[in-house]
């Protein structure tokens, strides 16, 4: 590793850390940032999303926070999701970097691609930055274009689609990677979509959630009918 590229690396990991160790610890978030927590911590209570918990987005930002829940002691529950949110913004702001330079320019990019995104939401569980993170990473190991990191791809994708509904047009990508000549072994892409999209729908429909997913992610109008069921 050449001087520069290490001196560039250093500054990443340190730019990195030091958001870590001086804005995570501090400030205030006038925004609805804690709103995933509330919706995780009553899942932790034995309640299940959409059946007795009202969301109106896709499930996997919530069952993250859940984990996140599970992992980190509750003293520092808001802390550790400071440092997750730091580290989710380092790591496609590295992938994106990566997939565009080599050498020393691919940590300088990086570099500034954190500084700038590190600032677009406050330090906090968001679903936006959990589909930005994992869309980034499906892109990144679909490139690599051998077997297992396809079928990475493809999981990565489905998680990036059930963040949030303004993903659902990534459904588009796969046509991109056939066009870029990545999908070299499809089967292994389109297994990892499946794998991910058919254990989230089994687990809802095990919780008897299905049926409020599609009525609670499907608009923000409702008629009445089915609607009754879930007030």
């Amino acid at each position: 590793m050449g001087n520069q590229k290490l001196n560039w690396v250093i500054l990443f990991l340190l730019g990195v850390l030091g958001y870590m160790i001086w804005y995570a610890p501090y400030g205030m978030n006038e925004t609805d940032g804690g709103f995933l927590d509330g919706l995780a911590w009553q899942l932790t209570q034995g309640k299940h999303l959409y059946q007795d918990v009202i969301y109106v987005r896709p499930p996997i930002p919530v069952w993250l926070r859940w984990l996140g829940q599970q992992i980190i002691p509750l003293p520092f529950s808001v802390l550790g999701e400071r440092i997750v949110f730091y580290a989710m913004v380092a790591g496609y702001s590295w992938m994106g970097a990566a997939l565009l330079m080599t050498g020393a320019q691919r940590w300088q990019l990086a570099l500034f691609a954190f500084l700038v995104s590190a600032h677009n939401y406050p330090a906090t569980a968001w679903h936006t930055t959990d589909g930005i993170f994992f869309a980034v990473a499906a892109i990144f190991w679909a490139k690599k274009r051998h077997a297992w990191a396809l079928f990475a791809s493809g999981c990565l994708l489905s998680l990036a689609i059930l963040c949030k509904q303004s993903f659902y047009p990534l459904l588009l990508l796969p046509f991109l990677f056939w066009w870029g000549r990545w999908l070299t072994r499809p089967v292994f892409f389109v297994s990892g979509m499946l794998l991910a999209f058919g254990l989230t729908t089994l687990y809802l429909f095990h919780t008897d959630s299905l049926a409020a997913f599609f009525y609670w992610t499907g608009g923000s109008r409702r008629q009445a009918g089915p609607s009754a069921r879930y007030f």
